[in-house]
């Protein structure tokens, strides 16, 4: 635990460091957040959310610092770094379209989600906001800086979302516990989520579906929830853009990971 705190301040140094003024909140997800990391194998999944006022900042500088720390920090305790996706950093604006349903696909009246099978999954257009909406939900309240109130309130609305998406599939009942072992059930493919994650159907992710329960009117619990989004996606002109290009923070990644 000593050196998870650690590895959390490090991380909390870098985002201040090279996005002052800009950060709404960080938080970190998949295996390392549920404690199953493993040294040599897993990597560290960080995520950091800046305020909209970044697109009209010359972030290149603080990007190319954060990677570098990125790298520097995995290898420093000895995990695995994702040189494909070297951190993940994102606007309030694309996080919210993620949370509005960005990434699922629209079947006639039905929300769809394709399985990630293959690596080439990965870089499908829009898969980044439904890779974030799922990290938004299940990291296991390990926030790491900013404002927690907006982290939270952004992982509850993340499970109202995957909430709508069952609904969809007629899979939905009121019990969170139930919700979860659901979405485990579909696995790694729909939700990035499996056995290796470790205890994913715990008291903290049980009481976000909870509280996203109750943003439901609980006596209809049904298709016309599914329906709204639906509606909400088909109608909704997508806006949010990147502050990057993936293959300019590779390439830093890969030079400093040249250094070690």
């Amino acid at each position: 635990m000593v050196e998870e705190q650690t590895i959390k301040q490090e991380f909390s140094d870098s985002i201040n460091r090279n996005f002052d003024g800009l950060l709404e909140f960080s938080f970190f997800s998949g295996r390392f957040a549920f404690d199953s990391a493993k040294k040599y194998k897993s990597d560290i999944d960080c995520i950091v959310v800046l305020n909209n006022s970044a697109y009209q900042q010359n972030l290149s500088g603080g990007l190319e610092g954060f990677v570098k720390d990125y790298i520097k920090i995995h290898k420093t305790y000895n995990y695995l770094p994702d040189m494909h996706f070297p951190g993940d950093v994102l606007t309030r604006a694309q996080l919210n379209e993620s949370l509005q349903g960005r990434g699922y696909e629209v079947i006639g009246d039905s929300l769809h989600l394709s399985p990630v099978i293959s690596e080439q999954d990965f870089d499908k257009p829009d898969m980044d906001y439904r890779i974030w909406r799922n990290e938004m939900c299940f990291n296991n309240g390990r926030f790491i800086c900013g404002d927690y109130e907006k982290f939270r309130q952004g992982r509850i609305l993340a499970a109202k979302s995957i909430i709508s998406f069952l609904i969809s599939e007629g899979q939905i009942c009121q019990n969170p516990s139930e919700i979860i072992k659901k979405i485990l059930e579909k696995g790694r493919p729909y939700f990035g989520l499996d056995s290796r994650n470790g205890d994913i159907n715990n008291i903290d992710q049980q009481q976000i579906f909870s509280e996203a329960l109750i943003k439901f009117d609980l006596s209809q619990i049904n298709c016309l929830e599914n329906l709204r989004l639906v509606n909400k996606i088909k109608s909704q002109g997508w806006h949010a853009k990147y502050l990057y290009d993936w293959e300019d923070l590779r390439k830093i990644a890969w030079e400093e990971l040249r250094k070690f």
